[in-house]
């Protein structure tokens, strides 16, 4: 990702997050540069792509604090555990997902 359109998405976070910490922005974005090269089978992530990567950063962003739990009761003191992505994230990353043949 050149540098340019690394602070373009960085810029565009920190409006869609705005009280996040720029360095935290980073290190999620990049996880979730990672965990779309990895999920699509990709070697990069192409640029009209990048809308779904400000929406896997900021879910993790939303995550933080809170990793690996997707409901909790204090009642009946239940937690439900997340284990994946949200559906509606997986249909979108499976548009760039590139078939490897055998």
């Amino acid at each position: 990702m050149t540098d340019e359109r690394l602070a373009r998405l960085k810029f565009r976070l920190s409006r869609l997050i705005p009280n996040a910490d720029e360095e935290k922005i980073e290190i999620l974005l990049e996880q979730s540069e990672q965990d779309f090269m990895s999920a699509c089978s990709r070697g990069d992530v192409p640029e009209e792509a990048d809308g779904l990567l400000m929406q896997m950063t900021a879910y993790r962003y939303n995550q933080l604090g809170a990793e690996g739990l997707s409901g909790q009761s204090f009642s009946g003191q239940s937690e439900t555990l997340l284990t994946d992505w949200p559906e509606a994230l997986k249909r979108s990353l499976y548009r760039y997902r590139k078939v490897k043949l055998l």
